[in-house]
């Protein structure tokens, strides 16, 4: 995982990567609750539910959900996270790494430099390119 002295570094030799999109980097982007906060709000865009049934969560347990813990729906009695169905589900990358990994992949970076700058696997990197 890339840190934000690292990031600093890269941002004064353009050489390593384009210094205009690490311009858009602060200590806040890679905040992990903030990633966190942002992934799970674009993987449900109409709130918390249960991605067996649908049926949506009762506000007291959003907490849970946003911490990804287990919930069991009332309504199914199944189990399940934030991540349960999405493509994220089984994902072992933080969301900082993630929301890291997307800008780059979406900068159009090659995977070997994504590898050098975020320690990810090339291989990881490219399944994760296909996912996006």
């Amino acid at each position: 995982m890339v840190k934000c002295e690292e990031l600093a570094k890269m941002r004064e030799n353009p050489e390593t990567i384009s210094g205009y999109l690490l311009d858009m980097f602060d200590r806040s982007f890679l905040n992990e609750e903030r990633c966190q906060k942002t992934i799970l709000n674009l993987l449900h865009p109409n709130g918390p539910a249960c991605p067996f049934c649908k049926t949506r969560l009762d506000e007291k347990k959003f907490p849970r959900f946003a911490n990804l813990h287990k919930i069991k729906c009332k309504k199914c009695n199944k189990f399940f996270t934030g991540l349960t169905g999405t493509m994220l589900s089984g994902t072992h990358l933080t969301f900082a790494q993630l929301t890291l990994l997307a800008v780059l992949i979406e900068s159009g970076i090659r995977p070997e430099k994504i590898e050098k700058i975020t320690k990810i696997h090339r291989e990881t990197v490219i399944l994760w390119k296909k996912k996006l």
